[in-house]
């Protein structure tokens, strides 16, 4: 506890016996008055089903080609639209349209795609 214009605060840690952490909970009070609780903050864990992500089926991924700056220069640049499958690679410079995001490969890079949907990238070598 400490007095701070008069007035004392004190910082609670709240056990609960299913939580891994403990909660925290911030009072202050008047020397004259009653506690007031300002805040608290409970995380409750319980476990869940095991997540299994992965890639989307083959066929599902258009090609085309457009032309795109790389380093002040155009570029014709393969463009990948959709969801790419596992085992899809490509050596850049490529677009991936996916359904989330863009993803640029640059040129002299190469990506894979594995088996959960995750396009590995890396400088080619």
């Amino acid at each position: 506890m400490g007095l701070r214009g008069g007035v004392e605060f004190a910082v609670v840690v709240v056990g609960i016996a299913a939580v891994q952490e403990p909660a925290i909970a911030v009072a202050h009070r008047d020397p004259d008055g009653e506690v007031v609780l300002v805040h608290i903050r409970l995380a409750i864990v319980a476990p869940g089903p095991r997540l299994e992500p992965a890639a989307a089926p083959a066929g599902h991924l258009e090609e085309s080609i457009r032309g795109v700056r790389f380093g002040g220069e155009w570029v014709e640049t393969t463009v990948l639209r959709g969801e790419p499958a596992a085992g899809t690679s490509a050596y850049g410079p490529v677009l991936f349209e996916l359904p989330e995001a863009t993803f640029v490969l640059p040129p002299g890079w190469s990506a894979q795609v594995d088996a959960a949907g995750t396009i590995k990238a890396e400088l080619a070598r």
